[in-house]
């Protein structure tokens, strides 16, 4: 599923964890928390994209200017990663866990639940977002 606003362009791809009975909330620590105005999705990107749970976005992260979101996606069992980089729109991508993005201007991202150890050849952008190095 590719989502996309603006003229923001999203590299996608998405993977499967394999566990029986595994729900999504309760490996993204990050969601515990109330939302706050700063987690709120632009009212564009929500009306662009049905397959997010806008009342479930946090704000992640900021890397050096690019920000990233996470969202329970509306689909059983999947997440969503938003980002937005400045001067771009913003864009997500819903599936996983894990959920992989990019765009033209910064690295590949990619949202793990939690305790996952730093993969390889990535540097931790968040307790659950990981950016491709080099």
């Amino acid at each position: 599923m590719k989502l996309m606003k603006g003229s923001f362009s999203i590299l996608i791809g998405c993977g499967m964890l394999a566990l029986a009975g595994c729900s999504v909330a309760p490996g993204y620590s990050l969601l515990d928390r109330e939302q706050t105005p700063a987690d709120a999705l632009t009212s564009e990107f929500i009306e662009s994209a049905p397959q997010v749970d806008a009342d479930t976005s946090r704000l992640a992260a900021d890397d050096g200017g690019t920000l990233l979101w996470v969202a329970k996606g509306v689909q059983e069992g999947t997440m969503c990663l938003i980002i937005q980089s400045e001067g771009e729109g913003m864009g997500g991508l819903c599936g996983g866990p894990p959920v992989t993005i990019s765009s033209v201007s910064t690295p590949t991202y990619s949202l793990y639940i939690d305790g996952v150890p730093t993969p390889e050849g990535h540097r931790k952008v968040s307790d659950n977002i990981f950016a491709t190095t080099g």
